[in-house]
């Protein structure tokens, strides 16, 4: 993706409905680490299924843009991204990636034709696309995802790579 996407999505574990005006979340009992283990509300079993519905709303939307190969622009030096990259034609080392990301292993934007995905802090993941979603949850093994059409990409800068 050479150019920034039509659409962009705000795509959380977190209801919209518990947000304030200015998008705050209110409901301080969730988890927001992948190994919080002084939360009383974690647990390593939901946090699979959580990680795991994360990955099939990135799915959805490859899905929805026919995407097929994907390049990882990870973040190795003061926090900028660099040129460094990997692309790949499977789901299989995507979804290897995405974990690693989700479990604080590195930063990193997936980038393909017609999407990106940026991982934001405390679970937040934000999703370009030149495709329009027309959903605004998704339901894997009983955890909603929620998909929130938003303005653009907190982690988007126009000399920045998507």
């Amino acid at each position: 993706m050479k150019k920034h996407p039509k659409y962009w999505y705000r795509v959380t574990k977190y209801d919209p409905k518990k947000r304030r005006e200015d998008g705050a979340y209110l409901d301080q009992t969730e988890w927001t680490e992948f190994n919080e283990l002084k939360n009383p509300n974690y647990n390593f079993k939901d946090y699979l299924l959580t990680e795991n519905a994360y990955i099939y709303a990135i799915y959805y939307f490859i899905e929805l843009n026919k995407e097929t190969d994907f390049q990882l622009f990870t973040k190795i030096v003061k926090n900028k991204l660099t040129k460094n990259s990997k692309i790949f034609t499977d789901k299989i080392s995507l979804e290897y990636y995405i974990k690693k990301i989700f479990r604080e292993n590195f930063g990193a934007k997936i980038r393909c034709n017609n999407m990106c995905v940026h991982f934001g802090w405390d679970y937040y993941m934000y999703i370009g696309s030149n495709n329009k979603c027309d959903i605004s949850e998704l339901d894997f093994g009983g955890v909603k995802i929620y998909i929130e059409k938003i303005k653009t990409s907190p982690y988007t800068k126009l000399n920045e790579l998507l």
